[in-house]
Formats: C-alpha cells, sequence, structure tokens
C-alpha cells in the first residue's frame, strides 16, 4: 500500500510535481520535473497492482460553465481570511474540458484500475484517486503559538509573482521546508528517505526560476 501525491499542472507546459509516502509513513521518493502523464505514472509506479490511495491537487470534476465550483466557494468562506483559497475552475478554460490534460490523466487511471472517490476508507487496501486542495492543510497543520493560545497562519507564500523579490520567495520556502521537517516530529511521524531528505536541505539562496 502506498500513498501519492501529485502536484498536477493544468496544461502540459508546466512540469508537475509528485511525491510517494510507503505504508510505514516514509516519504520514499519526489520530484518537481514530471512533465507528461506517462511520466507521472511510472514515476509513482501505478502500473503495480499494490494498492494505493492518489490524491491530485487539480480539480477533477468540473462541470460549471463560468464561476466558481461550490466547493471553492465553501473553501474561499472558510479559508480566505488565510490566503488558502483556491483558483476557480470551470469550463471557459479548455484544461478542464474532456480533452483536456487534466482529464486525459483521470482516464489513465481509471485504465490503470484506479477508482475515482471523494473520501479513502481508514485502513483499507485500495486502489483509488480523490482531488485534494492542500492550501487549507498548511493552515491547519501549523497554527501560530501565542501566548494566548494559538491562532491560524496563512500559507507560505513561496511562489514568485509580481510584487514579491527572490529574497522573500526564499525566505518562505525556508519557513515551508522547516515545517515539513516539524512532521517527523508529530504522531504519527511522517518521516523522509535520505534522498528526500536532501532534496529538502538544499541551499536555494541563488536559484531563481521562470519570471
Amino acid at each position: 500500500m502506498r500513498f501519492v501525491g501529485i502536484d498536477l499542472a493544468w496544461s502540459g507546459k508546466n512540469p508537475s510535481g509528485v511525491a510517494v509516502i510507503d505504508a510505514q509513513g516514509v516519504v520514499q521518493k519526489a520530484s518537481s520535473a514530471l512533465w507528461t502523464n506517462d511520466e507521472i505514472c511510472q514515476f509513482a509506479g501505478l502500473d503495480s497492482p499494490e494498492g494505493a490511495i492518489i490524491t491530485i491537487d487539480a480539480p477533477l470534476a468540473v462541470t460549471n460553465s463560468i464561476g466558481q465550483r461550490p466547493v471553492e466557494k465553501e473553501l474561499n468562506t472558510t479559508f480566505g481570511q488565510y490566503e488558502a483559497a483556491p483558483h476557480s475552475a470551470n469550463l471557459s478554460n479548455p484544461n478542464f474540458k474532456e480533452a483536456g490534460r487534466i482529464q486525459e490523466f483521470v482516464k489513465q487511471l481509471i485504465g490503470r484500475g484506479f477508482t475515482q472517490t471523494v473520501v479513502a476508507s481508514k485502513q483499507t487496501t485500495q486502489r483509488v484517486f480523490l482531488e485534494v486542495f492542500p492550501a487549507p492543510a498548511l493552515v491547519v497543520l501549523f497554527p501560530c503559538h501565542l501566548h494566548t493560545g494559538h491562532c491560524h497562519c496563512r500559507p507560505p507564500r513561496y511562489k514568485y509573482k509580481s510584487g514579491r523579490r527572490w529574497p522573500e520567495v526564499h525566505s518562505e520556502w525556508e519557513i515551508y521546508r522547516a515545517r515539513l521537517r516539524s512532521l517527523e516530529c508529530r504522531e504519527p511521524a511522517l518521516r523522509f528517505a535520505p534522498e528526500v531528505h536532501e532534496q529538502i536541505s538544499v541551499d536555494i539562496t541563488e536559484f531563481e526560476g521562470v519570471k
């Protein structure tokens, strides 16, 4: 049984990220440079008959022609104040249509024997995939501790965009990586294989991505 997290790019023009966690809670491998659906499946070992729960950060079910999906409205109401609300997904974006990259990936998973669900069963071997939106988890998992208790924080602003300079982005990435490493002290613990631990510890201060 394995757990696979996929940050699926809406378009094949951008790379996707994948992390694979084994049944003991160890992140065995991770990559942020997978370009095609086949590369994602190969990296995550999805052709194996082994059970797997696949969580996908991408809109998998989009039927609204414009505006937001109901779930996006609910997330905006609850987490918008923490800067953790999703972008709107609707059929005006061709990436969400039947021939778009996301639906093609869904078809590939179904062809490999996976079933789409909204909730994964606990303590059960299964082959399922479901949509997730991680930003709220960054709010709930990592609260700010104050002398009066704790309050929720915004997710780290680790994405480069207009109005953010690279030193700020680097600093936010350091916060994000430190929070990830802190999960090794939780119960149950999320641990990292040596290769992955090295990946999230590399010096990024000289890195500048695509602007």
